[in-house]
């Protein structure tokens, strides 16, 4: 017979205060009968914020983008059964996007798995390969060294969430009766019974920088061949910034290429257009970090030079050969890894240089993307012309991006005018189902001291429905791109030359967004050429709630559009 473990009830307010103490600070709890200890015990206990959200893959998205904000750790809490499995698609993105998310689901005892209770799955280990570890968190033991040992537990999965930026899952069976606390639960009892000792211990030593690495930078620099910093996708970070500029300084050799999903302010920015029209010269050394790449131009750029060494930093030392290039991984965050390169001794002296100078290309993109500018005036009113017409509006703003066109229509625009604080795109699994959700969530933290904006797809939009039914509902400005269907799959080579594109692939539907925006209760303005687009901005700009300006555009401007900007696309 299998086994009837649950958690005791002396154990249910010990959760609050191991979050607290791993820095968890704010909360989305989705209802359910089987979690309200878990509820209840974290929102008597007065320490979190909290957002509340009836649809369980929303709220999970929402978690993920409170924890964008500070790169802090957010919980997710949800109920027994299917509750936990539309968790799912938020679980991935946060491991892909190494963002430290804590979900906690209630389960009933575990002798009722497979005995046809309701609202019983097989929830642990759910998430399989998807977290950073998990817990199954039993015991009907009430005693002194009980209790220990249950908050070493958690401690020691709260650690993981925490120093390896991830997510991890912790599924809690409960017995009845489930909603007997307390009304307020008084912190020293919270903390008693608890060890005193602080969470997380940070490590003090790091890994040295690999002779192997070492000596191919050394190498480069006295053979004056060209080295290049690939920065991916990753959150704001001004002391990185400031390392990577006197990096650069310190090596002209060195060149930063970097996307706007980088959020760094320092080196080039990769336009694919430009880069389409013109490869730069390939790198002799890639030294790369962070999340995934949309441009496609540069691994097309990097097969040119079949002698690349490729060498990653990545802070849990995972195997990432995007390129198909790696030659070595050096564990170490980032920052602290090119503070390492940056204190590495001259190789050289000024008469060992061999070489030339003739090493950079930018005046050539510059060039080609004054040329892209030009061509942006003569669009049709389209994706892209809305897009380069909204971006100046968008200058110190967080900035939420759709998926599959919308994010590469935004990362084509020339560098100026208008430059976000922040750019955002779930490119962890580049799925569709949680933009809104996460720039909601963004925008629960937010709390209005910056805007928030979404420039978001129409399918997108629709599949994502269930953001709206968080509360409280914070100030999003969301711009609706309603370009008929996916058309994505109409840019693709091989579905758009399909008979059956438009029916199963590009999936257009006739939704009427000024009633589905009623039906949430979201003011809702449509613009559908040049000439209405000034009043329908201002519009938007002016709402004082969340609100939708839908864009309307034709699919044969769109592709018009492509047609001009892109005339010798690969």
């Amino acid at each position: 017979m299998k086994s009837d473990a649950w958690l005791h009830r002396s154990h249910w307010s010990m959760l609050a205060t191991s979050l607290h103490q791993a820095g968890v600070r704010r909360l989305v709890l989705c209802p359910g009968s089987r979690s309200a200890p878990l509820t209840l015990s974290l929102v008597r206990s007065d320490r979190f914020d909290y957002a509340v959200s009836v649809d369980e893959r929303s709220g999970g998205f929402v978690a993920l983008g409170m924890a964008l904000r500070y790169q802090e750790p957010v919980a997710v809490v949800c109920t027994s059964g299917t509750a936990l499995l539309n968790l799912g698609p938020a679980v991935a993105e946060a491991f892909f996007q190494r963002i430290p998310l804590v979900v906690l689901s209630a389960d009933r005892p575990l002798g009722s798995v497979g005995h046809q209770r309701g609202q019983v799955i097989h929830q642990n280990g759910v998430f399989g390969a998807h977290v950073q570890g998990s817990l199954c968190w039993v015991n009907q033991d009430n005693s002194t060294e009980a209790l220990q040992a249950s908050c070493d537990a958690l401690q020691a999965i709260l650690y993981t969430a925490c120093y390896q930026k991830g997510p991890v899952h912790i599924n809690v069976p409960f017995q009845e009766p489930l909603y007997d606390l307390p009304a307020a639960l008084p912190k020293r009892a919270l903390e008693s019974d608890l060890s005193s000792q602080e969470l997380l211990t940070i490590p003090t030593e790091f890994p040295n920088l690999p002779n192997d690495l070492k000596d191919a930078w050394n190498s480069a620099l006295v053979q004056r061949q060209k080295i290049w910093l690939l920065a991916g996708m990753g959150a704001p970070d001004s002391e990185l910034d400031r390392v990577l500029k006197q990096l650069l300084e310190q090596s002209p050799a060195c060149q930063l290429w970097r996307e706007d999903l980088s959020n760094l302010r320092s080196g080039r920015r990769i336009n694919e257009m430009a880069w389409n029209l013109a490869l730069p010269e390939p790198p002799d050394l890639l030294i790369s970090w962070g999340g995934p790449l949309v441009s496609k131009a540069l691994g097309r750029c990097l097969a040119l030079n079949p002698r690349l060494l490729h060498w990653r930093i990545d802070p849990r030392g995972d195997l990432i050969d995007t390129y198909h290039r790696l030659d070595g991984v050096w564990d170490m965050q980032p920052l602290r890894a090119l503070q390492a390169l940056l204190e590495l001794p001259p190789p050289f002296s000024s008469d060992d240089v061999q070489g030339d100078d003739g090493m950079d290309d930018q005046p050539q993109h510059q060039l080609l993307e004054q040329q892209i500018q030009e061509k942006y005036k003569q669009l049709p009113y389209s994706d892209s012309w809305a897009m380069n017409a909204l971006k100046p509006h968008l200058q110190g703003a967080r900035v939420h991006l759709g998926n599959s066109s919308l994010v590469r229509k935004f990362l084509a625009l020339p560098s100026i005018p208008g430059t976000p604080a922040f750019v955002h795109c779930n490119r962890g699994t580049s799925g569709i189902e949680g933009n809104v959700s996460t720039a909601l969530g963004d925008a629960l933290v937010s709390k209005g001291s910056e805007e928030v904006w979404l420039l978001n797809g129409d399918l997108a939009t629709a599949y994502d429905a269930g953001a709206w039914l968080v509360e409280p509902r914070p100030l999003l400005r969301v711009v609706l791109f309603n370009n008929q269907g996916g058309d994505i799959f109409r840019q693709i080579p091989g579905s758009s030359t399909q008979a059956e594109c438009e029916t199963l692939f590009a999936t257009p539907r006739p939704i009427h967004w000024e009633s589905w925006c009623a039906g949430y209760g979201l003011p809702w303005r449509r613009v559908d050429s040049k000439e209405s687009w000034e009043a329908g901005l201002a519009w938007l700009k002016a709402q004082e709630q969340s609100a939708v300006l839908e864009v309307s555009t034709l699919v044969e401007a769109n592709r018009e559009a492509e047609r001009l900007l892109r005339p010798n696309q690969p």
